[in-house]
């Protein structure tokens, strides 16, 4: 309870950074938005899951793009508001452990905080992108952006411990853009990826996104699970590494 308390009132703090507003709200309204009017309007063949196996399916590449456009936009801005998330508990956590708040509590804390700013970048990247062209499955595909979003924010938070500022931002400006933007993008790798590409955090939660959009049917199991293991797990080592950090203090 302390910890969500603590989360709102640091959440209200952040609402108040005009930067980072600006910067979560313009990114996925331009990008997304171009991503429609810049695409050449033509069919593309995918390869989705139906009927328990992987089938070809030709899709209008505008809305191919809009699409995948979503997952890199939310695991860019999820990157980059766990590294000011991170940023910020480099500042104050001394100061609230001072004040008697355990490691424990930071930490969940600062989890509570990503966890929250990350799946609020996947619910308005996935709105903008409803405004151009609506999923078949609104709330698979939403939910597939907001694990890919989780992941993306932990990776952030951690990046920056591990890299600093300069680092992490530079690592979260490539990191999305390889996995998403390359590797899961079917515009990009044309058929089924090679087995390697498949243990990227980003292919669980686009693989399901994709499929929810054209199919209907958000019902890839494997990828839901991938994409779960990948936020479950990236969740408990950002928690254990706040709460060891924590209490350094």
């Amino acid at each position: 309870m302390i910890a969500l308390e603590l989360s709102l009132v640091l959440a209200r703090q952040y609402l108040r950074n005009a930067l980072l507003v600006s910067l979560l709200i313009i990114v996925p309204t331009v990008f997304i938005s171009t991503s429609y009017y810049t695409t050449r309007a033509t069919d593309i063949e995918i390869i989705v899951t139906m009927a328990g196996g992987r089938r070809p399916i030709d899709v209008w590449m505008p809305d191919l793009h809009g699409a995948i456009m979503v997952p890199i936009v939310t695991a860019f801005l999820a990157g980059i508001a766990g590294l000011f998330v991170m940023l910020d508990a480099s500042r104050a956590d001394g100061r609230l452990a001072i004040a008697g708040v355990s490691p424990r509590t930071l930490a969940a804390t600062r989890v509570l905080l990503i966890s929250s700013i990350s799946a609020g970048v996947a619910f308005l990247a996935a709105g903008v992108t409803m405004i151009h062209s609506r999923p078949e499955d609104i709330a698979v595909f939403t939910f597939a952006n907001v694990l890919v979003g989780l992941s993306d924010g932990f990776i952030g938070a951690l990046a920056f411990l591990a890299a600093g500022r300069l680092g992490g931002a530079y690592l979260m400006l490539f990191v999305p853009m390889i996995d998403i933007g390359i590797f899961q993008d079917p515009m990009m790798i044309s058929g089924e990826p090679p087995a390697w590409m498949k243990w990227w955090p980003g292919f669980g939660g686009t693989r399901l996104a994709i499929d929810a959009a054209f199919t209907g049917r958000g019902d890839d199991w494997a990828a839901l699970a991938a994409a779960v293991l990948w936020a479950a797990a990236l969740t408990m080592v950002a928690l254990e590494t706040f709460t060891r950090r924590a209490g350094l203090r």
